[in-house]
C-alpha cells in the first residue's frame, strides 16, 4: 500500500505569521540572554571618581586677584570679598 503525500495549501498570510512568530521569539530570547548577562556581571565596583560637578576645564589652580586682593571672576569683581 502506497500512501500519497498530501500537502495542505499554505497561504501567504500563514507564512507571514510564522515569520513574525520566529522573529518575535528570537527577539525575546535575545533580550532574555542579554539581561541574564548584565545581571550575572553584578553591580559595578565602587571606584574613586574625580570631581564630577561643574565644567571640566583642567587642573585646579590658584585664584587670580586684582591689586586690592579681590578675586577676579568670569563676571567681574566680587564686591566685599577678602
Amino acid at each position: 500500500m502506497v500512501q500519497e503525500l498530501a500537502f495542505a495549501p499554505v497561504s501567504v498570510t500563514d507564512i507571514f505569521k510564522r515569520r513574525v512568530h520566529v522573529r518575535t521569539t528570537a527577539a525575546l530570547l535575545s533580550s532574555a540572554f542579554l539581561l541574564g548577562i548584565s545581571l550575572a556581571q553584578g553591580p559595578p565596583e565602587n571606584q574613586p571618581k574625580g570631581q564630577q560637578n561643574g565644567m571640566s576645564t583642567g587642573a585646579a589652580h590658584a585664584a587670580v586677584k586684582d591689586a586690592q586682593s579681590r578675586p577676579i571672576t568670569a563676571g567681574g569683581f566680587v564686591d566685599g570679598a577678602q
